[in-house]
C-alpha cells in the first residue's frame, strides 16, 4: 500500500507516526507499569493505530474529551479561585430569598443549556446588589459547562476593558472577535460604574451583543445594573438583554447590610 501514497503523504503520516509514538513515550516517562497508564490501549495518547497506515481514535477512553476541556479551560482565562467556584460551595442556608432564588435560577439554566443553548432565550443575566454572589454563581455555571466540553471565555468588565483600551488594533480585533464567536461568554459586572459607559466601552459592548444577539449565541451576565438602567443605556441593546435572559434571570434587591456577604460580620 505504501507504494501507491505520494512521498509528501508518506511522510506525513510517518511524521504522525513519530508524533503518537513520542507522546506515548513522554506518557510512560512518569508510569512505573503498563497496569499504570489510565488507558492501556491508547496509552493514554487518545490513538490507536488499526494497522500500519490507519490511525483512529481510541473508543476506550475519553482522553481527547479531557484535552479539549483542558484546552477551553485554559483558553477561557480561567483561575484557580474561578474553577472552585460550585454551586455546592455557594452555601445560602442563612442568607435571604432572593439570593436563594438567584441560585435555583443558575442550576436550572445549567440544567436547561444543552436543550435551549440554541434558542433566542438561551442566555442568563444575575442583577442587583454587589457582594450577593452573582460571579460566584455563574462561574458555578460555566464551570458545569466546562465539564461538559462547552467553550466559555470570561470577561471581567473592568478588566478587560482597561486590557482592551490598552491594546493596539489587532489585539483589539482579536479580542472582540473571540468574545463574539465563542460558544458561551461570561461578561462579569457588565457596566460597572456609577455613571453611563464612555463610548468606547458602548460600542464594543454594541458589536459583542448584537452579534451573538443575532447568531443565537447564549450570553452569561452579571451586573450591578437594572434592565431600566440598561435601557436608559441604550434602548436597542438593553432589550436584547432582556429578551434573551427573559427565561433565566434573577434580580437580587435589597439592603446592603442583608445582602452584601462580605459585610456579613462588620454591620
Amino acid at each position: 500500500m505504501k507504494g501507491i501514497l505520494s512521498q509528501d503523504m508518506a511522510d506525513r503520516i510517518e511524521r504522525l507516526r513519530a508524533s503518537t509514538k513520542h507522546q506515548a513515550l513522554e506518557n510512560s516517562a512518569t508510569k512505573n507499569s503498563q497496569d499504570s497508564y489510565n488507558c492501556p490501549h491508547c496509552k493514554d495518547t487518545g490513538d490507536i493505530w488499526v494497522d500500519t497506515w490507519t490511525l483512529k481514535e481510541c473508543t476506550h477512553c475519553n482522553v481527547r474529551k479531557m484535552q479539549d476541556i483542558q484546552r477551553k479551560v485554559k483558553a477561557a482565562q480561567i483561575t484557580d479561585e474561578f474553577k472552585s467556584k460550585t454551586f455546592k460551595s455557594f452555601d445560602v442556608s442563612d442568607r435571604p430569598e432572593p439570593i436563594k432564588q438567584a441560585k435555583r435560577v443558575a442550576q436550572a439554566y445549567v440544567l436547561a443549556f444543552q436543550q435551549i443553548r440554541k434558542n433566542k432565550q438561551n442566555s442568563i443575566a444575575l442583577m442587583g446588589n454587589p457582594g450577593c454572589g452573582k460571579t460566584h454563581l455563574l462561574a458555578a455555571v460555566s464551570n458545569n459547562l466546562l465539564d461538559e466540553g462547552v467553550e466559555v471565555f470570561y470577561f471581567p468588565w473592568v478588566e478587560g476593558m482597561k486590557e482592551l483600551t490598552s491594546a493596539d488594533f489587532e489585539q483589539k480585533q482579536e479580542i472582540i472577535q473571540r468574545m463574539q464567536k465563542c460558544e458561551v461568554l461570561f461578561l462579569d459586572d457588565l457596566f460597572k460604574g456609577r455613571g453611563k459607559p464612555t463610548d468606547y466601552q458602548f460600542e464594543t459592548a454594541w458589536a459583542v451583543l448584537n452579534y451573538r444577539y443575532l447568531n443565537n449565541l447564549p450570553i452569561l451576565v452579571s451586573t450591578e445594573r437594572s434592565i431600566s438602567d440598561l435601557l436608559d443605556i441604550d434602548e436597542a441593546m438593553g432589550s436584547r438583554i432582556a429578551e434573551v435572559t427573559k427565561d433565566y434571570k434573577a434580580v437580587i434587591n435589597g439592603s446592603r447590610e442583608e445582602m452584601n456577604y462580605r459585610l456579613k460580620d462588620e454591620v
